[in-house]
């Protein structure tokens, strides 16, 4: 009896132990991810909410947001941490993804400890992961609520209040997660777990309630309507031909080149319907799940491949649940190859890179530049946020990066005024009373950026290039 208390005991510390190792080991991939994966326009967007919300402001109220408003709250947090805050922000979304990838390999550590190793392999060398998962995004904690509410849901006791509350969470950092009511609703049938339910999701609500209470109509317009319209943006662009069905195919089928695992992942996943020694409710809950997650890749825009991140993560998770054990090693062995393959060399060179070659340091050494020039004070107009941000400048919250500038090209004027969309048009209203120290251009679409430059021209701003940076500064002769 002692003897087995003994092994027992041994076994929880040597399971421990690994789980530390395999945390070390992610975390190193993570850390590169983070460190060199390229600057990305996005990031403004969500860095910007970021600090808004940290100054004390409301998204829809007082700055355009287009997504549920969760997001920069959590971040807010973080973001006084440390003077390095584009850098700050991304560990965020690296730590979100640490714990998605802990909590998959415990997972499938259970059941085998050869497919939690491969499968995880699969997963950090994906180049859908690598070159997605560590930007200033909402997708990584809104995954991270998504994938323990479905835990907690195909457990035999099942805990559905708290499924309630961690499906609201994940809908209140990313609204396309609403959709998931319908699969994880789908699998409650008892009376008194249902009303745990609803209960969990309304008080996990309280955010989005919150919000639509304050300003229904502009809460509305931002987070539901506004990214509709965007399709207007899009042919504009010239991506019409991804907008439609066959568009959308031809985008994973795109994305698919890109990261061959996927493909792989997505036809398994698709033949779950033929596995038949299989109950026919767990059978529809999870061919539903999936089928729900990949419904968020036909919104009124090309299928980005971060959109898909959350397909290819829960595909492997309901795999591993459903799927023959050995069939499974097979595949996700294949995949890790194919990734090694395409990712490998990508890790080894970043591998010899310092911190002082990393892109946070780039932005931060930017940011100290623009500093520098504005005397360590005052506003910068730009689209491009991230950089005054950094710096410790101040940035206009009517223009808190590209996407409500370029969307408000296709709003009238009172339409405009009505939902708090700045463009071109209303520049000399932004500026009139609080004039910007210095003017950043040239790290977004020049036709887009075009009025900010034409205006500083106008007004006397000296123009100083810095590699593809447009900098302007305010002259004394600046009338």
């Amino acid at each position: 009896m002692q003897k087995d208390t003994k092994q027992k005991i041994n076994k929880k510390y040597l399971n421990w132990a690994l789980l530390c190792f395999i945390a070390t080991i992610l975390t190193y991939f993570l850390s590169q991810q983070i460190l060199f994966i390229p600057f990305d326009h996005d990031e403004n967007h969500f860095l910007a909410a970021t600090y808004l919300v940290n100054k004390g402001l409301l998204p829809y109220k007082d700055f355009p947001y287009n997504h549920t408003p969760l997001y920069p709250y959590i971040a807010s947090l973080f973001y006084k941490i440390s003077s390095y805050k584009f850098l700050t922000i991304r560990i965020l979304a690296g730590i979100s993804f640490l714990l998605i990838s802990i909590i998959i390999f415990w997972k499938l550590y259970k059941k085998s400890i050869i497919l939690s190793i491969v499968s995880l392999g699969t997963i950090i060398f994906s180049k859908l992961i690598v070159f997605n998962t560590c930007l200033i995004r909402p997708n990584n904690l809104a995954l991270l609520a998504a994938i323990l509410a479905f835990y907690l849901a195909i457990r035999p006791r099942k805990l559905s209040f708290f499924v309630g509350i961690l499906l609201s969470i994940a809908t209140d950092i990313r609204i396309t997660y609403a959709l998931l009511f319908i699969p994880f609703r789908f699998l409650i049938d008892e009376s008194r777990e249902i009303k745990k339910f609803y209960l969990g999701t309304i008080l996990g609500a309280i955010p989005i309630i919150f919000f639509f209470i304050k300003d229904p109509l502009n809460f509305t317009f931002h987070t539901i309507v506004q990214p509709i319209k965007r399709k207007s943006f899009y042919i504009f662009m010239g991506y019409k031909e991804y907008l439609g069905i066959d568009g959308r195919i031809k985008s994973i089928y795109n994305a698919i080149k890109f990261s061959p695992d996927l493909g792989l992942i997505l036809i398994l996943a698709i033949s779950i319907a033929f596995v038949t020694k299989i109950k026919t409710k767990q059978k529809i809950f999870m061919i539903l799940t999936i089928l729900t997650i990949a419904i968020q890749c036909i919104l009124p825009a090309p299928v980005w491949y971060q959109y898909l991140i959350p397909l290819y993560i829960f595909c492997i998770i309901i795999l591993a649940e459903l799927y023959p054990i050995n069939i499974l090693k097979i595949v996700m062995t294949f995949c890790l190859i194919i990734n090694l393959y395409l990712t490998g060399p990508w890790y080894w060179y970043t591998s010899k890179l310092n911190f002082s070659q990393s892109v946070p340091q780039r932005i931060h050494n930017i940011g100290k530049f623009l500093s520098h020039l504005a005397g360590g004070e005052g506003k910068v107009l730009t689209l491009s946020t991230a950089f005054p941000i950094e710096a410790g400048l101040d940035i206009y919250r009517k223009v808190p990066s590209v996407f409500p500038w370029r969307e408000a090209i296709f709003l009238d004027k009172s339409l405009r005024k009505k939902y708090i969309l700045y463009g071109p048009e209303e520049l000399e209203e932004i500026t009139n009373k609080d004039r910007p120290k210095l003017v950043l251009t040239g790290l977004e679409n020049p036709w887009l950026e075009k009025p900010i430059n034409r205006w500083a021209k106008k007004h006397n701003y000296k123009l100083i290039k810095l590699e593809n940076l447009k900098i302007w500064l305010i002259t004394k002769y600046e009338k």
